[in-house]
Formats: C-alpha cells, structure tokens, sequence
C-alpha cells in the first residue's frame, strides 16, 4: 500500500520540515511493504495549516475506480506558529494517529484489512512519536 503524507501550510507553521523530517523515516517503505488486501490501494493525507480566516474545510475522498483515500487534516496555525520543533513533530504524530484511522473506518472498503492496517499505523506512527525526544531533547528549546 502506497501512504503519502503532504501538506498545504503557511511558511509559518514549518510544517515543511517536519515533512522533511517523516521523508527521513522509513514509514513510506513499511507501507509499501505492505499487503492490506486489494480493496484499497493508497492513503494520501494533506496537513492543511492555513490562517482560519481562508475557512479551509476538510476534503474526503474515496476514489473506488483508483482504490485510493484521500484526506485533509486541519491543524492549528496558532499552535504551530508558537511551537518548538520537538512539539510540531508531536502535534502531527498525534493528529495522524487519531484522524487517520477515524477517517478511514467511515469507510466500508470490501478486499481491504482495515485492523491490520490500524494497528501497523499505531505502531509504526507510536514509534516515531517515540523517537521524537531521542537526539532532539536538547534542541527542544529552539524552533525552525
């Protein structure tokens, strides 16, 4: 299975570098290594962090002819803009962990393994959150 995680942020934010950050990991490659069935295809998230005056709605879209799902995740601009690094990477690890399988149980995808995929996701996404502080706990203090 193909997960992509991309965004559409204000400069702000520095959503950029925690992207840059996950590009990193080796979530992409677990995913893909992956089989969850031929039901379902792909994930893409979109990390939306826009000024709350643009009045951003959240997209859904299950694609049956492409096997695809693709999401937005509004995050909080405020909360981003007043962040270090260490607590930007937390706050889209923990919107990922919970918006993600939320999203895609609305969805009833025949030939696809949902629980099997919720809980590689939990793991694989728990474990970055884990490695966050590991190596960054003493650059906690600054901000990108």
């Amino acid at each position: 299975m193909r997960l992509n995680i991309l965004s559409d942020a204000n400069w702000q934010s520095r959503v950029d570098l925690i992207l840059n950050w996950l590009s990193s990991t080796s979530y992409r490659q677990f995913f893909s290594d992956q089989d969850y069935g031929d039901g379902l295809c792909g994930v893409s998230v979109v990390l939306i962090c826009r000024d709350p005056a643009l009045n951003f709605k959240r997209r859904l879209r299950h694609s049956k002819k492409e096997k695809k799902l693709y999401m937005d995740i509004v995050l909080p601009l405020e909360d981003f803009v007043n962040a270090n690094a260490v607590s930007r990477k937390a706050m889209v690890i923990d919107s990922l962990l919970v918006e993600v399988p939320k999203i895609v149980a609305k969805y009833s995808i025949p030939g696809f393994s949902a629980e099997r995929f919720f809980v590689d996701f939990a793991e694989v996404f728990s474990n970055l959150k884990q490695q966050i502080g590991i190596g960054e706990i003493e650059r906690q203090g600054q901000t990108y």
